[in-house]
């Protein structure tokens, strides 16, 4: 074989190798990418499902200190996060385990009916005021609220499942990409 084979043969060996390891490069990016906007969803979703929470126990401070003191004043926390917990809920929406979704949604119904009635009866005779007080005392509103409680630690777990779940897709591809360059 004479040397101009020899080096067209290696020259076209080489540009072989350099196109497999540019779209190998380019797989891996992408596919890094991917895996980063996975993390980054999965860790918004977890602080979503903690924000709804902050929300749903605003809901309640708002209601208790309402009934303690009859002064709609006290209602802010509640009226502020059932305006918040709509867009909050919404964002998270399409994102968690539709059944689990479906739960929580019954539940916050549930309790804002809940809410509702006692703040009728609330504002109502001294009668129905006590009616209010001993609604809350029945323990409706702790058990709709462990319930909700229980829903979002749930989404939170699976969130963090696919947090680290990708976490695991980006370090394999960083070490694909570190064995692609030290061999």
């Amino acid at each position: 074989m004479k040397l101009i084979d020899y080096v067209k043969i290696h020259g076209i060996a080489s540009l072989i190798c350099m196109v497999i390891i540019v779209l190998s490069l380019s797989w891996a990016q992408r596919e890094h990418i991917k895996a980063d906007e996975a993390r980054l969803a999965a860790v918004s979703l977890q602080n979503e499902t903690r924000h709804l929470l902050q929300l749903l126990t605003d809901e309640e401070t708002g209601q208790r200190g309402f009934l303690l003191t009859r002064d709609s004043v006290f209602l802010e926390p509640y009226n502020r996060a059932v305006y918040q917990k709509s867009i909050v809920t919404e964002l998270i929406k399409d994102r968690v385990n539709t059944e689990l979704f479906e739960r929580l949604v019954s539940l916050m119904e549930q309790r804002q009916n809940y809410f509702l009635k006692t703040f009728t009866l609330a504002n109502g005779s001294d009668e129905e005021y006590q009616q209010a007080v001993a609604l809350v005392k029945e323990g409706t509103g702790k058990t709709y609220m462990d319930s909700m409680r229980a829903v979002l630690a749930t989404m939170n777990k699976h969130a963090e499942l696919k947090t680290e779940l990708a976490d695991t897709r980006f370090k394999q591809i960083e070490l694909w990409i570190f064995m692609l360059f030290h061999r």
